[in-house]
């Protein structure tokens, strides 16, 4: 599955532009449902739901039946959201992903993720 949300990140970059956080992540080791997590400049109130939708669909183009239903969640944020911001300020992730375990970031508590691209975004990148 790691290789298939490899391809969606890359799609997404082509179709949209820079992508500051594409993750998957369990907060809790309880479910074995993942969460997926988009956050981009171009991503704002007004477009939301759009690419919600945007997002929804390349999982289901892309993730077999059994694959799609271990999402439970799909977070489409803004980069000024505080979670994309520490995340991104304490884990850099560019050209290949990293898995994190049994992590507390400032609070934010992670059973496991898979971060694809995590990156702060510099004015010119915007």
């Amino acid at each position: 599955m790691v290789e298939k949300f490899r391809n969606i990140l890359q799609r997404i970059k082509q179709d949209k532009g820079n992508v500051t956080l594409f993750m998957i992540m369990r907060m809790e080791s309880i479910t074995d449902k993942w969460s997926v997590i988009l956050a981009a400049p171009w991503i704002s109130e007004l477009n939301k739901t759009e690419t919600f939708d945007y997002l929804r669909l390349l999982l289901i183009e892309n993730l077999t039946l059994e694959e799609s239903s271990t999402i439970a969640r799909i977070g489409v944020f803004e980069i000024s959201n505080p979670i994309v911001n520490l995340i991104t300020q304490n884990i850099e992730v560019e050209s290949s992903e990293i898995q994190v375990n049994n992590t507390v970031i400032n609070g934010l508590n992670i059973y496991e993720a898979i971060i694809f691209q995590s990156k702060r975004m510099t004015l010119s990148q915007l």
